[in-house]
């Protein structure tokens, strides 16, 4: 997923696994105490997220889609 970085601005992880996801939330509680952790979340979704940052994106992948 690009809306997660891991280990950065979330965690990602198989959620079928029970291993897995236990060591997720060991690291998303380790994340919890990064006081930078929630600006560089912020700033990614000021970033890509917005609409224009959404269709900045979608652009490129429909341009792809096209030109195969």
């Amino acid at each position: 997923s690009h809306y997660v970085r891991q280990g950065d601005t979330g965690v990602l992880c198989d959620t079928l696994s029970v291993p897995e996801l236990a060591l997720a939330i060991q690291q998303a509680r380790r994340l919890a105490n990064d006081s930078q952790r929630a600006e560089r979340a912020r700033a990614m979704v000021r970033k890509d997220l917005s609409v224009e940052g959404m269709a900045r994106g979608l652009s490129t992948v429909y341009a792809q889609a096209v030109t195969g």
